[in-house]
């Protein structure tokens, strides 16, 4: 048993890891004041205004808290992506410091993580002491970044830190599912609290750590004999699966709340293996109580 130096106290002497522990005990979550990115014009550049973030480190070694006075202006990985493909950039506060990866510098740095081109590209994954404060969608051939789309994932500097967490509901698509899988957009919203954002139906998370995911959907017309089969979706992968149905609807499928390690900037959506024959589909109903996707952060 360790008892360690109070902070602050009068001449006293102690580890800067103990400072880096009074900021996780005030943004245990991490956050941002100021920080907002926009793509400067005919340029494959974004600029990322004054402010400050409490980025979580790895395990054990605490929260750092990064400041910076003046226009940040990050340079995005060139060439761009070429016709037919897109590519999504994350613009990140990483920590650099020797005592955590053994590197040569003791700072931080506000800079872009490229993604990999493709037709259906997936988000790369945040480094290690890193903080996403935005996702760069960039389009195929082009010079520059201004068809891209920019968007802010950052949750702010909460005392506490934020707590995430996000329900959709209602089907977008509620009839004609054809045999398959397929992802189930939600087309309405209840709640997204603390950095989440609504995206392609689903619900993308700011912040790394375990969060406690739920889908339901209600199916109102299967056809004799046919069953199908819920499904949570991580970024486009079955992360979690409900048990097929096959009995007469309506039949509410159910994939009881799970906890899940996900990554910042990850997408989770409502997924649907419809398993029909050629011919057939299934309906599904939109009441709210009965088709929702659900997420909340348990903690890093």
């Amino acid at each position: 048993m360790t008892r360690y130096a109070p902070l602050w106290q009068q001449a006293g002497s102690y580890a800067a890891s103990l400072d880096r522990l009074l900021m996780q005990t005030l943004w245990p979550s991490g956050g941002l004041n100021g920080g907002a990115c926009s793509s400067v014009a005919n340029t494959a550049n974004v600029n990322v205004t004054a402010g400050f973030c409490a980025v979580v480190l790895q395990a054990g070694q605490g929260v750092a808290l990064c400041r910076w006075d003046a226009t940040e202006v990050v340079a995005i990985t060139t060439p761009l992506p070429p016709s037919g493909q897109s590519r999504i950039d994350l613009i990140v506060v990483s920590v650099r410091d020797n005592a955590l990866d053994g590197g040569a510098n003791n700072d931080f740095i506000v800079t872009s993580v490229p993604g990999t081109a493709a037709a259906s590209p997936l988000p790369p994954a945040l480094p290690t002491n890193s903080f996403l404060l935005a996702t760069l969608t960039i389009p195929g051939a082009q010079a520059n970044l201004n068809t891209s789309t920019l968007t802010t994932r950052a949750p702010g500097l909460v005392p506490g830190g934020p707590t995430p967490a996000g329900r959709l509901y209602n089907p977008s698509q509620t009839s004609g599912f054809a045999s398959g899988t397929q992802v189930l957009p939600m087309g309405s919203t209840a709640y997204v609290r603390g950095g989440c954002i609504v995206q392609s139906g689903g619900i993308v998370v700011p912040l790394p750590g375990v969060y406690m995911c739920a889908v339901q959907v209600n199916l109102t017309a299967i056809p004799s004999g046919v069953s199908a089969t819920g499904y949570l979706l991580q970024n486009g992968t079955a992360m979690a699966r409900g048990s097929a149905c096959t009995i007469a609807p309506p039949v509410p499928m159910v994939i009881a709340a799970e906890p899940h390690l996900l990554a910042a900037g990850d997408l989770i959506q409502a997924g649907l293996n419809f398993n029909g024959a050629a011919g057939t589909s299934a309906t599904a109903g939109t009441s709210a109580d009965l088709n929702y996707l659900s997420v909340a952060y348990l903690g890093p």
